[in-house]
């Protein structure tokens, strides 16, 4: 496995602008470990190694997880994420050896910290491998014919809107929109960063789904038409009625992922208040104001 030569160079100076200073004794860079190897060490700290499987945590701290799947080496790994990775590795490990030398790790409170921890951990990786096996094509094709059937008949409608900090900021906007388009503006200086790359589109929504206030103002308008600047909650808007048409149900495989996301969240809540209510769970503490029934 090949790093570049300036890795140890950056982490000793990223590390002392920190506030730890790793001196180049403290870390170092192990590169003739086989790859085939099940957990190669991948550097030592202080002489401790350091395996492959302790730094992939830190590079999913950085990286999507579909873009770490396509580095089938840890060589593959551009050096700035890689870097980045170790250092906050480094500096965990090193904290944490500093933590234990003045006894803050052995407290009780700490022990139970520790133990909520892993807990949560276990619980979220448990859930993540049990949900998906919990919801079946069936489930999702029965929600999205539900979804369908439950706008069957409505109308939704499409609008813009530009999102701004105040009211003088808009009256500019307004002006502005008699010589440049609607979607330009958005893109330059809508504070709504959801929607301002798409120029302002919003898209194809049912009435109900927005800002009360917002829809009121855009439903007012005719197609094609621009309001004048309208204050709500979230700032000042201006907006621009695009269409109206009758509800169309989002295409099945497009909706299928978001479905299932959806499904599986609402399994795992589930399975959660099934494994609770069949649980013996006594309480032990006599409370000195009894609890309301």
């Amino acid at each position: 496995m090949t790093i570049k030569k300036s890795l140890l160079a950056i982490l000793i100076i990223a590390a002392a602008a920190a506030g730890y200073y790793v001196t180049p004794e403290v870390i170092k860079l192990t590169s003739s470990q086989p790859e085939n190897q099940a957990d190669p060490v991948i550097a030592t700290i202080n002489e401790s190694e350091v395996h492959k499987s302790e730094l992939l945590p830190y590079l999913r701290e950085i990286v999507r997880p579909e873009a770490l799947q396509q580095w089938k080496t840890l060589d593959a790994v551009p050096p700035k994420v890689y870097e980045a990775a170790l250092l906050n590795l480094a500096q965990d490990k090193l904290v944490r050896l500093a933590a234990d030398k003045a006894k803050i790790t052995s407290t009780p409170n700490m022990k139970a910290l520790f133990q909520k921890a892993e807990n949560r951990i276990v619980k979220a990786t448990f859930l993540n491998q049990l949900a998906p096996q919990l919801v079946t094509e069936e489930n999702i094709r029965k929600r999205y014919d539900e979804l369908a059937a439950s706008i069957k008949g409505k109308k939704e409608f499409r609008a813009r809107h530009i999102l701004l900090a105040d009211k003088k900021e808009a009256k500019t906007i307004i002006k502005a929109l008699k010589k440049r388009p609607f979607d330009e503006l958005a893109k330059l200086f809508s504070l709504d960063n959801k929607t301002s790359l798409r120029g302002g589109d919003i898209g194809y929504v049912l009435p109900g789904t927005l800002n009360a206030e917002f829809e009121k103002h855009v439903l007012k308008l005719k197609k094609g038409k621009v309001s004048k600047p309208f204050k709500t909650k979230l700032g000042w808007h201006i907006a621009k009625l695009e269409d109206i048409r009758l509800a169309k149900p989002m295409p099945y495989e497009n909706a299928k992922i978001i479905l299932r996301r959806q499904l599986e969240q609402q399994a795992a809540k589930n399975y959660l208040t099934r494994l609770v209510a069949s649980a013996k769970i006594k309480n032990l503490i006599q409370f000195q104001v009894k609890p309301n029934k």
